[in-house]
Order: structure tokens, then sequence, then C-alpha cells
């Protein structure tokens, strides 16, 4: 992920007073090096740091963000790249590439959480009818030895975002899916025609809108910018586009 793709997510900024952060190398000691998050999104983060690390730090290297707030339980640690370091004497800029911040948001106290809520991931609706196939295990083994069963589900996608999909459901549809059920998910992007698209999920959450008659349930799609550009650039670049469509046409995402 460059550097221009990972500003193209919502970024957060305006956290100074609630978060201190620590960088920290697999074989070099960044302890004396005061960091400064600058600002988080959900492909990664800015800091800026004293221009003497970069003796210790380069493009590439592997490196854990650590994260501490007092609305925090205990620290949020993220795996990620520098991907740049810029700037001259007196201070520099790194930026971080995350591996998955998706998986190390959940550890946020509410209060915090909010500064980082996914609603504020660009969402579009599909500008034709899109659906999902939903595949997981009912984790009922009939025969010793046999695997467990596999139910299979396909829904109307609603909308979608870097972060996940939104999808509508019967009654009778929401009600086999639970909060945090893991599953595979399947589904091709509408224009132009894409190969079918394949990641793990997760059910985030549902809402009944309408009593007995329809769902609204949200699905994370688990993945790795980093294992997984294949997925991360054909549906960045979807979002993106309709987010320039639709702004163009003077419709408010």
């Amino acid at each position: 992920m460059s550097g221009r793709e990972r500003r193209r997510h919502y970024r957060v900024k305006d956290f100074a007073e609630l978060i201190s952060c620590q960088l920290r190398h697999p074989k070099r000691d960044l302890s004396s090096y005061r960091v400064r998050l600058l600002d988080i999104s959900l492909g990664g983060a800015r800091l800026i740091a004293p221009a003497k690390i970069r003796s210790r730090l380069s493009h590439g290297d592997r490196v854990r963000l650590v994260l501490r707030s007092e609305r925090i339980a205990k620290p949020v640690e993220v795996d990620a790249e520098v991907l740049h370091i810029t700037g001259g004497s007196g201070a520099v800029r790194l930026s971080l590439a995350f591996d998955n911040w998706v998986r190390e948001r959940k550890k946020l106290d509410v209060s915090l959480l909010q500064l980082f809520n996914e609603r504020e991931a660009f969402r579009v609706q599909p500008p034709r009818a899109m659906e999902l196939t939903l595949t997981w295990s009912d984790g009922e083994v009939e025969d010793e030895g046999e695997a467990p069963t596999e139910e299979t589900m396909t829904v109307a996608i609603r909308d979608l975002s870097l972060m996940g999909l939104g999808i509508r459901m019967k009654p009778n549809e929401a009600a086999r899916l639970q909060e945090g059920m893991a599953m595979r998910a399947a589904f091709r992007m509408p224009d132009p025609p894409r190969p079918l698209m394949r990641c793990q999920a997760r059910v985030s959450w549902r809402m009944e809108v309408e009593p007995r008659k329809l769902w609204f349930v949200g699905i994370a799609l688990d993945y790795s910018q980093r294992h997984n550009p294949h997925l991360y650039r054909i549906l960045n670049q979807f979002v993106m586009n309709r987010q320039i469509d639709l702004r163009r046409r003077g419709v408010q995402g």
C-alpha cells in the first residue's frame, strides 16, 4: 500500500490529549525516541519522531505501534510496516501501514472507540443488485471422524465499504446468524465484471428495521491488506470511484 493510498482512508487526528504511543522494533531499542501520533486510519498511521530515529529505522522495517490511553483498559498493539520516513533536522514523519487494525480496534474502550467509528468509513450503495454468499459450519458432527456440516446463504448487499458489507435479510434468515459468527464470504463486484472475491468474514452487528419483516446485518470482512492486496485494491477502487461519482452528482455519502 502506498502512502497515497493510505491517505484515501478516513483519518482521525483530533485526539492528541487522549492517546500516547510508542514504537517497538524486533531487533533495535527505540524506547529513547519519543514519538507522537499525528493521525490514524484503517490502513495505517503517521507519527512524528526525533530526526535521530533515522539511524534506527529504514523503509520496509517491521515495527509494532503501541497505543495507550486512560480510556483503554490495556495497551493496543498493532503490527505495521514502515512505508516512508520524511523530513530533515529536528523531526521526521513516519508513515506506517497496518497489518490488521480492524482486529485490534475492538480492544478500545467505548468512549474512545467513537474516534474510530467504523461508520466513518465511506460506504456506498452498489449501482445494481449485488449478492453475497455466506458459508459457515454449524459445528455439529453426525459421525465421528466426519467434518461438521456447512450451511450456505445468499443475500442482497445493501452497501459496502473497505471494512465490510451491509446486507438486508428476512427475519428467518437473520435468525441463523449471531454476532461474532465466523464465516466465509464470496461476492462479485458489479462493474466492471470481476472474478469471484473470497475472504474470511464475521457478523459484526444485527438490527431489526421493520418488526417481523426486515433486518439489517453488518458483515465485517476479515482480510489483511498485506496478505490479500488483490481484494483490497479492487474494493478500494470501487468505493473510491463510487464516492467520486456520487459527489460529482451532488449526492452525500
